[in-house]
């Protein structure tokens, strides 16, 4: 009886100890990479919002990488050396992902898509001042085109609205934004497109010489300029915008303008444990994610999914199966693009 007793001991003893040893392997840190933009972009401090929330209730060591700008930051996930992306607008991971637009004949097959966290505002602005009302009054007038962005939807909404680029415009090119922001202030410029909440909407106001004004983009004139160059509008959609949310500006209210979703793209080579973990925190915790940041007041499980502009990863829809947010149209649509 007592070898007896003495064995079950040694049992017990030994299903704890393997219990430990699984319990201190479950904690263990994981290390991801996530590939970020500069630190002076408006996305950097929800970069780090969402991920510091993640890491205060999981077992993931997140690192954020800054890279040079937008256009820098699907390379290092299609090569290996990082396992997270974005915040980046959809619009650009997906022509990362197809090899279009800015990525023409570089497509990054090894993207997967997690989840939309914001909607990026985006119209040309003017000023007041210049009597521009709508975009075909942008005819015979000076435009800033930064070079650091992609134009193609842009240039496609004003060929949309009748002008000929080479002949109706006067283009001045720019190495980046800061630069037109000051020039339309001054008056040196008429108009340029580019985000229009942030930061920067509120010094040009302060800068201006009279009120900021956005030249609204009617939903015809978007779905044509769509249609006519579908790859500069992956992900994209039209929206009249409130101005309850852009102070720095006096009219037209609301706005139309296209939206490019901000969201988060993975490595398909990264576990689809760590994935369901990643985005399962995330969408756990929708509360505290909106506190964390004023750029993630809007994030909410009615934009988290919408139908893939390019492939989501299988530990995302894992997720998005559990909470009844994957359709039968998400499901075509993922194969079709994984055909």
């Amino acid at each position: 009886m007592k070898k007896l007793f003495v064995i079950f001991l040694m049992i017990g003893f030994l299903v704890s100890l393997t219990a430990s040893a699984g319990n201190v392997f479950a904690q263990q840190k994981i290390k991801l990479m996530v590939s970020a933009f500069p630190t002076n972009f408006s996305y950097y401090p929800p970069t780090i919002a969402i991920n510091d929330l993640v890491m205060r209730h999981t077992n993931l060591d997140i690192t954020i990488q800054s890279m040079g700008g937008s256009q820098a930051m699907p390379g290092p996930v299609e090569k290996g050396k990082a396992d997270l992306l974005g915040p980046l607008t959809v619009t650009t991971m997906g022509a990362a992902f197809l090899g279009v637009g800015d990525f023409s004949g570089n497509p990054h097959p090894s993207l997967r898509f997690l989840m939309v966290i914001g909607e990026l505002p985006q119209a040309y602005m003017t000023t007041a001042a210049s009597g521009i009302t709508d975009l075909s009054g942008l005819k015979g007038r000076k435009v800033g085109k930064g070079l650091t962005m992609s134009q193609d939807m842009p240039e496609a909404i004003l060929r949309a609205y009748g002008l000929d680029l080479e002949k109706d415009i006067r283009w001045s090119k720019y190495g980046g934004t800061n630069d037109m922001y000051k020039d339309l202030a001054l008056g040196r410029i008429d108009a340029f497109f580019d985000s229009i909440v942030g930061a920067k909407m509120i010094q040009l106001k302060e800068q201006a010489r009279g009120d900021i004004a956005l030249l609204s983009i009617g939903k015809a004139e978007w779905e044509k300029a769509a249609a006519a160059d579908p790859q500069a509008f992956i992900g994209a959609y039209h929206k009249f915008f409130p101005l309850k949310r852009i102070p720095a500006v006096s009219r037209p209210d609301p706005v139309g303008c296209t939206i490019k979703p901000m969201g988060i793209g993975v490595s398909k080579n990264l576990s689809e444990d760590i994935v369901y973990t990643y985005v399962k925190t995330i969408m756990d915790n929708l509360e505290a994610v909106q506190k964390s940041n004023a750029r993630l007041k809007g994030f909410s499980a009615d934009i988290a999914v919408p139908l893939p502009a390019f492939p989501y990863h299988d530990g995302a829809v894992k997720v998005y199966r559990e909470m009844g947010l994957w359709t039968a149209a998400h499901q075509t649509a993922q194969a079709k693009l994984l055909k």
